[in-house]
């Protein structure tokens, strides 16, 4: 999806949300998830930087002869970062088309890299047949500090439903705890402020878009959104607010009760 319109990034991927009542900042679900995955991620980006220079390793022997070494690392570490944006670049024309599609419109064929996702995308809502309740819905639970938006609230073979669409390689467990955190929310917030009653969600899905493992071109998993999924997210949002407050112990000026030593030379 494209980045919800309450939402925005600070430094180093960090989403919140604002809460146009108050002005508050919110960390986004998804950002409080990724607190636990950090050692995952970073095994991700060295293995696939590692990997780039290796596949290429002409190239790397000309590029550090062109720019030398250091230029040369940090143009190679940067490739996991592109491959990541390519990746969610995809998956937000993917989002905006099936957005599209279940409110009703004809978003039209998808094009690019982002085709080949189209036909299971297709053969899903035509299997599923889901009975949208909302879609792209920005969820706000301001008593635990938190914000997200699902994909969808739908009624999917008489069960009620928030789900979510992946088109990565893989579907990561942690899509339980998104979307109980999701299906936990005390209010839907539109961006001009207006808010309604988070629709209620006996489960979670999630739907992988993936054309190469599946022969009907998507995969249907069922998210356990229970207590466990619950207690685990509480969990790792607590870790988020002891890491923010952890970081504003430091700061990069120097306490007035400290004073400079004067510029004698003395040590």
């Amino acid at each position: 999806m494209t980045q919800p319109a309450l939402a925005f990034d600070l430094e180093e991927g960090f989403r919140v949300y604002k809460d146009p009542a108050t002005g508050r900042l919110y960390p986004s679900v998804t950002t409080v998830i990724s607190l636990g995955r950090q050692e995952q991620l970073e095994r991700w980006k060295v293995h696939t930087a590692l990997e780039a220079a290796g596949v290429r390793l002409d190239r790397f022997t000309e590029l550090v002869a062109d720019v030398g070494p250091v230029a040369a690392a940090r143009k190679v570490a940067a490739v996991p970062d592109r491959i990541a944006a390519r990746a969610a670049g995809i998956g937000d024309q993917v989002h905006n088309w099936l957005e599209a599609r279940a409110r009703g419109e004809a978003p039209g064929d998808l094009s690019g890299e982002a085709a080949r996702f189209q036909a299971g995308a297709e053969r899903f809502l035509e299997d599923y047949a889901p009975k949208w309740t909302l879609v792209e819905a920005t969820v706000f639970n301001r008593t635990l500090g938190y914000a997200g938006t699902a994909d969808f609230f739908a009624e999917v073979n008489g069960v009620r439903v928030v789900g979510d669409y992946k088109t990565g390689r893989y579907v990561h467990p942690e899509v339980a705890l998104q979307l109980a955190a999701l299906a936990r929310g005390e209010s839907i917030v539109e961006a001009d402020g207006t808010e309604h009653d988070v629709p209620v969600a006996d489960a979670g899905i999630a739907v992988h878009l993936r054309p190469e493992r599946y022969a009907c071109g998507y995969g249907v998993y069922d998210a356990d959104i229970g207590e466990t999924a619950w207690r685990r997210f509480k969990a790792l949002l607590e870790l988020a607010k002891t890491r923010d407050a952890t970081e504003r112990l430091v700061s990069r000026r120097a306490p007035r009760r400290v004073a400079r030593r004067a510029s004698s030379g003395a040590r």
